[in-house]
């Protein structure tokens, strides 16, 4: 099965983690699949990783689009994943 490369820049409360990380998923995989892979990924890498929610909850951009969870993202496009924000 081929695989591609996905750079996922970090925003908001992710930016902790440093500027974005790369990920190799299936090809066709939906942004689901990309939430899924980023929560498990940051939790092998961070012991008692604490935002996996945050990533559910969150938006993913692809270019300058936000996309729904059924996108199928494509290593060409730049891909962001945006927490949720609130402010008064």
């Amino acid at each position: 099965m081929k695989r591609e490369n996905i750079k996922i820049n970090f925003y908001g409360a992710f930016r902790k983690y440093g500027d974005h990380e790369t990920l190799s998923l299936p090809a066709g995989s939906s942004v689901g699949d990309l939430k899924d892979l980023l929560a498990k990924h940051l939790a092998g890498k961070i012991p008692g990783f604490p935002d996996s929610q945050l990533i559910r909850d969150s938006a993913i951009a692809c270019d300058d689009a936000v996309v729904g969870p059924h996108y199928k993202v494509r290593q060409d496009e730049r891909v962001s994943i945006l927490p949720p924000v609130c402010g008064g």
